[in-house]
């Protein structure tokens, strides 16, 4: 196992409320990175994809 997967699980030993919220916190990685796949697919900087959604690029960022 690794060390970071380690001492996850020796966080949700000491308190298993987290073990969800590191789930929810797994999946909301897994969306960043897909929203970022699909911005550099589309040969979009972060500014103009920005701009599409409606926020400022330092969210996007």
């Amino acid at each position: 196992m690794s060390r970071i997967r380690d001492l996850i699980n020796k966080d949700i030993a000491q308190n298993p409320y987290l073990e969800e919220e590191y789930r929810k916190e797994g999946i909301r990685l897994d969306i960043a990175v897909k929203v970022m796949q699909l911005r550099e697919s589309q040969h979009m900087t972060q500014k103009e994809f920005a701009k599409k959604t409606g926020k400022i690029q330092s969210v996007i960022a």
